[in-house]
């Protein structure tokens, strides 16, 4: 699929495959053309912007960038093709704390390796392993409390978070979708 300069990011689904500018418009696009903006429109305005203050971040892996002091949050599953083509658009963010909720909404074992990441000594370690070098994260001991997962389907249903991997901002407005780094660092420079 081809990307346009304005076209910053673009996710799947619902069969459809979307677009966000930097205006904030979304598209619906088909083979790389543009169809049927008004129904992407449509469905973007709906989109509720996310209190931020009040996510559980405790529930999240903090993967820190820099000195990490802006934050956002991102909702990811490990077997999200595009979520590991954002973990290495994350590389080039300096200065931001990435709090990632594993979100297993994909098919296939994406319960069982967000179960292993999440009972791994070194959560942001395994994470990372597995995103960017698809090093498998070692067993997770059957003792292992990982009801974060289940805390965090029930908070993404509650949030309508439907498309990995979804960003949050500060201000709460969501990124659904890859987004290259420097869209990122543009919305968040915008963002006081």
């Amino acid at each position: 699929m081809r990307q346009g300069r304005k076209r910053m990011a673009w996710w799947a689904g619902l069969g459809l495959v979307w677009t966000l500018t930097a205006a904030g418009e979304t598209s619906v696009v088909s083979g790389g053309e543009a169809a049927w903006p008004e129904f992407g429109q449509e469905r973007s305005a709906g989109a509720e912007r996310v209190d931020f203050s009040r996510l559980p971040l405790e529930r999240a892996i903090a993967m820190v960038h820099g000195a990490g002091a802006r934050k956002i949050v991102s909702f990811e599953d490990p077997n999200c093709a595009y979520c590991k083509k954002l973990m290495r658009e994350l590389e080039a963010v300096d200065d931001v704390t990435v709090y990632v909720f594993l979100y297993p909404i994909l098919e296939g074992d994406s319960w069982e390796k967000s179960r292993q990441i999440w009972c791994a000594p070194d959560r942001a370690r395994a994470w990372r392993a597995w995103m960017l070098e698809g090093k498998e994260p070692a067993s997770a001991s059957p003792g292992c409390d990982a009801s974060a997962l289940e805390h965090n389907l029930a908070l993404g249903r509650r949030l309508g978070i439907s498309v990995v991997p979804t960003i949050v901002l500060p201000s709460g407005r969501r990124i659904p979708g890859l987004i290259r780094a420097p869209d990122l660092m543009d919305f968040l420079s915008r963002e006081r």
